[in-house]
C-alpha cells in the first residue's frame, strides 16, 4: 500500500469526513480513502464503498454460510451456492456480506439480486473488502 496523497478540504467535506487529517492510499482494489489512520472508503471505479470500519450500514446486505467464509477471507469472490439469504440490489452496487449477524465483508454486485435469486452457480460479488485483509489491518503495526 502507497502513500498517493492529501485530500482537500473540499474532497473530506463532499465525502462526510471529519477528521484532521485524510489521506489516499494506492491499493490492489483501488484507491483507500483514510482519515485520522482509519480506512473509510475504498474508491473503486469512481464510486466510493465504505470500508467495515465506515458507514456500511445503509447498504444491501447478502448472508452466507459457514463454508462461504473461509474462501472469502482467503481473497475469493463471493458465488452464488455460499449465498443463504439477500436483500434487494442492482448490478454495480456496493454490498455488505454477513455470516450471521456480523459484516464480514463489502463487494460490488455483479449481477442485480433479482438474476442471482435465480442463478445455481457463478460470482455475484466482486469482493472489495474482507475483515483481516490489509485494509482491515491498516495502521496497524
Amino acid at each position: 500500500m502507497k502513500l498517493k496523497r492529501a485530500l482537500s478540504n473540499k474532497e473530506k467535506r463532499s465525502l462526510g469526513i471529519k477528521g484532521k487529517q485524510a489521506f489516499i492510499y494506492e491499493t490492489k482494489k483501488g484507491e483507500l480513502i483514510v482519515s485520522d489512520n482509519v480506512p473509510l472508503f475504498i474508491n473503486y471505479n469512481g464510486t466510493y464503498v465504505p470500508t467495515l470500519k465506515g458507514s456500511y450500514e445503509t447498504l444491501p446486505k447478502v448472508w452466507v454460510d459457514k463454508g462461504a467464509v473461509a474462501f472469502l477471507v482467503k481473497g475469493a469472490d463471493l458465488l452464488r451456492p455460499g449465498i443463504t439469504k439477500m436483500e434487494p440490489f442492482s448490478k454495480n452496487e456496493p454490498v455488505v456480506v454477513y455470516y450471521e449477524d456480523v459484516p464480514i465483508g463489502i463487494g460490488i454486485a455483479l449481477v442485480n439480486s433479482e438474476e442471482a435469486e435465480k442463478m445455481e452457480k457463478g460470482k455475484i460479488l466482486k469482493m472489495l473488502h474482507v475483515k483481516g485483509d490489509e485494509i482491515w489491518n491498516f495502521g496497524k503495526n
